[in-house]
């Protein structure tokens, strides 16, 4: 009530400040005709930017106070995706098409050649050249850069000794290359999101290359990594910068949660939701092995079984095949910037009396447990997992998820 009041109090003093130099603006023009008309046109003029500036920083405050509004939760049962250390790349609303995800994986492999100069592996590698764009475009015309990029890479190598890992042991590793999203008409399914992720073979060494260039801009230049559409963080009036920073991700992988829904249907059922612990998430890595054996592009049919077979191992829960896949998002760890894509299973068999989940949506209201635990969650982690699960819930009862 206070804060309110405070806003209503400072918008009163706004409208007075603004009126009273518009009336002064007015005074000073009507003085300035009774004196020699060479005065007159510079006053007027110079009392009409006057008043245009006042009147443009109002409503500069007025807009971005609105802004704020809209992505703030207004009510505890609102979701929060504006969580620090996330971002999203795409959000589907009504969850992604059976074959409209794709992931590919490229024949070539690309590592970084420690015995090759850095402008030799920016050519033969096509990750490496846009963080040389990010550097250039981003970095660099914004006046704040302090190291030469090349420099930047030379010194990380040295750092961390990764030429002395590559000559050791230097497993092979898959690295995210590119996310492309489209829309596409399918059947009564009008502007579907498509997406289209590329991976690339590499090794170990080459990912923590490209991890260690990560940490470098999330320490010294953390607006830009933190800029997202879903955040309040993001600069006003400026573009959501995910596209450009997503050369620095390395990592690929799923992340989820279960969601069974007892007792009901739609606003009418009983939601329960799998606890987990840190850190949170079904997380569930994507190799040669599990993902690329047999095909180098598979869609989601494939991830779904991936996903109902690891299930079933680490946490001894089998699912009724029903998998959502529903956003692609960035958690920017201490060490990488991951990216996932987001997915809910139901499980096949009743959870109600299993104590690795709890009730978190019963008689048309999510839980007061719940709402009490990510409004006051200090674990950002934790926070983003509930949420999620939050949202999953919100798309069954409005029977978002459709084929």
């Amino acid at each position: 009530m206070k804060n309110k009041l405070k806003k209503y109090l400072s918008y009163v003093m706004q409208v007075i400040i603004i009126i009273a130099i518009a009336l002064l603006a007015l005074w000073t023009a009507k003085e300035a005709f009774d004196l020699h008309s060479y005065w007159t046109p510079i006053i007027v003029a110079v009392a009409s930017t006057i008043v245009s500036i006042v009147l443009s920083i109002g409503m500069e405050n007025r807009r971005k106070h609105l802004r704020k509004e809209f992505l703030a939760p207004s009510k505890a049962e609102e979701i929060n995706f504006g969580i620090n250390g996330f971002a999203f790349y795409d959000h589907e609303d009504c969850g992604y098409m059976k074959n409209l995800i794709t992931l590919r994986l490229l024949e070539k492999t690309y590592v970084y050649d420690f015995n090759r100069s850095f402008s030799e592996n920016v050519q033969a590698f096509p990750k490496l050249q846009k963080i040389k764009e990010l550097f250039d475009e981003i970095i660099k015309t914004s006046g704040r850069q302090r190291e030469d990029v090349e420099h930047i890479f030379m010194r990380k190598i040295k750092e961390f000794h990764l030429d002395e890992i590559s000559k050791g042991d230097n497993p092979p590793t898959l690295i995210l290359n590119t996310l492309a999203k489209s829309r596409k008409d399918v059947g009564a399914r009008l502007e579907a999101s498509n997406l289209e992720i590329e991976i690339i073979k590499s090794d170990m060494s080459t990912k923590r290359l490209i991890d260690a260039i990560y940490m470098y801009v999330k320490s010294v230049y953390p607006d830009i990594i933190e800029a997202s559409y879903k955040t309040n963080s993001k600069p006003e009036n400026k573009k959501n910068y995910i596209d450009d920073f997503v050369c620095l991700s390395s990592s690929i992988g799923l992340y989820g949660c279960l969601i069974k829904n007892v007792g009901g249907v739609a606003e009418q059922g009983e939601y329960y939701m799998h606890q987990n612990t840190e850190p949170y998430g079904i997380r569930l890595n994507l190799n040669l092995e599990n993902v690329f054996h047999n095909n180098s592009k598979i869609h989601c049919a494939t991830l779904s079984k991936l996903i109902d077979n690891q299930l079933k191992q680490s946490v001894g829960i089998p699912t009724d095949g029903e998998t959502h896949f529903t956003d692609v998002m960035f958690e920017f760890d201490e060490e990488e910037m991951k990216c996932y894509l987001l997915y809910s299973a139901q499980p096949k068999e009743s959870v109600k009396e299993r104590s690795d989940f709890r009730v978190i949506y019963t008689n048309k209201q999510f839980s007061p447990d719940l709402i009490s635990e990510v409004s006051h969650s200090e674990n950002a982690k934790l926070q983003f997992y509930l949420c999620y699960a939050q949202s999953i819930v919100r798309k069954y009862i409005n029977k978002r998820f459709k084929q």
